[in-house]
């Protein structure tokens, strides 16, 4: 993926408006029913647990939801992340696990439709997703795909993680991938891409006009 290398305004694409407005998203009226954080390898950890200390003490939540698995595949499990969560302040008994989809193997696709599911179970009507930078965009795409194609009325904000260096040499996605943030964010976009022409992910349109619907 080339890089732009000018302002002018026939560059600017849907993809751009969609990644502004993930970035810069805005807050629902109240409180959310739960926040969601992504399953991370231990080097992104800290991006989403220190986010959700921070939205659980300015209350922009509920409750805070972490991937139910055992651990394995670069996550440290939710046990390790409730420990964690627990000595950053939030309540334990506000900490809950939400099973993966089990129509795909571990991933951020399994995570967003067990989610949209178990949000369907528990009655939320109101979820932030919260990855790490690098992430974000892919988490929140997948998100409203598993939202489209479950027919939830679910709505779905964005709290990104908290910025960590670009330049520093970490293990990423389920620990499979190495090199910089920098580096793996265009592997990021790539994943994106294929995952759309394979038909797993609904188009940068169809996202759009879900924020769209959204916020009317």
């Amino acid at each position: 993926m080339k890089r732009p290398k000018n302002f002018e305004l026939s560059s600017f694409s849907e993809l751009d408006e969609l990644v502004t407005r993930v970035f810069c998203d805005t807050a629902p009226k109240t409180p959310a029913d739960v926040a969601y954080l992504f399953g991370e390898t231990a080097d992104n950890e800290s991006s989403v647990l220190v986010a959700a200390s921070l939205m659980w003490k300015l209350g922009r939540t509920k409750l805070i939801a972490l991937c139910g698995h055992s651990g394995g595949r670069g996550y440290p499990g939710f046990d390790n992340w409730k420990e964690k969560l627990v000595g950053l302040g939030v309540p334990a008994k506000k900490i809950i696990g939400v099973s993966l989809s089990r129509d795909f193997p571990p991933s951020t696709h399994a995570e967003s439709f067990g989610l949209v599911r178990y949000a369907k179970d528990n009655d939320w009507k109101i979820i932030y997703v919260v990855a790490p930078p690098i992430h974000q965009l892919r988490a929140f795409v997948t998100a409203v795909t598993a939202v489209l194609r479950e027919k939830s009325p679910l709505l779905i904000y964005n709290f990104v993680g908290i910025p960590q260096r670009w330049e520093e040499h970490i293990i990423h996605s389920q620990g499979v991938q190495e090199g910089t943030r920098s580096e793996l964010l265009v592997g990021e976009m790539k994943k994106i891409e294929k995952y759309y022409k394979k038909g797993d992910l609904v188009s940068g349109e169809e996202a759009l006009k879900y924020l769209d619907k959204r916020d009317k």
